[in-house]
């Protein structure tokens, strides 16, 4: 199962992890009496540097057991990610048991790291592009719907180069624009033609982010 985390740069966020066995059973309070736990994020799982450590012993306001549930409550400051390149991080949870035991919480999973706030209205101006909305390349083909077929209103668009998305510059992207109450986008963004883009849709903490690719 996916742990993913979607978290704006620059934001609060709390999570709260539930600490259960392989079976789905929640781990019995005993077991967790002088444990410690850890949260860590890196680029990539094999580096040898962190991003982010967040310990209970050493920064509880960030991470700490519930005091009578077997949970774990994870938290992001504002500070934690302000300064932090937008992309794909990896993160892992583990608590170590008394006894030395440790139990690997939530193997590496990704966290996205992503814009937040109201998208602003900045389509760009090119010679020869190809107008971009929620109907190409044909009707509704790129409007933002949940999966029971409701429009997602209020979501973030964003339009990027597929080579720039892949390497994950996501703090400069082409256009950007909102969905209206029809899941359509309220402005069209204007592309060059002969390229691979990617559209990134996401209403954050609700939706997304979903991603349509396409070529121009």
């Amino acid at each position: 199962m996916s742990n993913r985390i979607n978290l704006i740069r620059g934001t609060t966020k709390a999570l709260a992890i539930d600490l259960v066995d392989e079976n789905g059973v929640a781990i019995a309070l005993s077991r967790l009496v002088g444990a410690t736990a850890t949260f860590t994020l890196r680029v990539n799982p094999t580096d040898s540097v962190n991003v982010l450590l967040f310990a209970t012993t050493t920064t509880p306001d960030s991470l700490a057991f519930e005091v009578d549930e077997a949970v774990l409550n994870l938290t992001f400051a504002p500070a934690d990610t302000s300064a932090l390149a937008l992309g794909l991080y990896f993160y892992q949870v583990e608590v170590t048991l008394v006894d030395g035991g440790i139990l690997d919480v939530i193997p590496w999973d990704l966290l996205d790291l992503n814009l937040g706030g109201a998208a602003a209205e900045t389509p760009p101006v090119f010679n020869n592009t190809v107008t971009i909305s929620a109907d190409y390349p044909l009707s509704g083909d790129m409007a933002y719907m949940t999966p029971g077929g409701s429009p997602i209103v209020n979501a973030q668009v964003r339009v990027y180069y597929k080579s720039d998305y892949d390497a994950g510059n996501l703090a400069s992207p082409i256009g950007i624009t909102m969905t209206n109450e029809y899941g359509k986008w309220r402005q069209p963004i204007l592309v060059l033609p002969g390229f691979t883009y990617v559209a990134r849709l996401e209403k954050p903490y609700e939706w997304g982010p979903n991603i349509k690719e396409f070529f121009a």
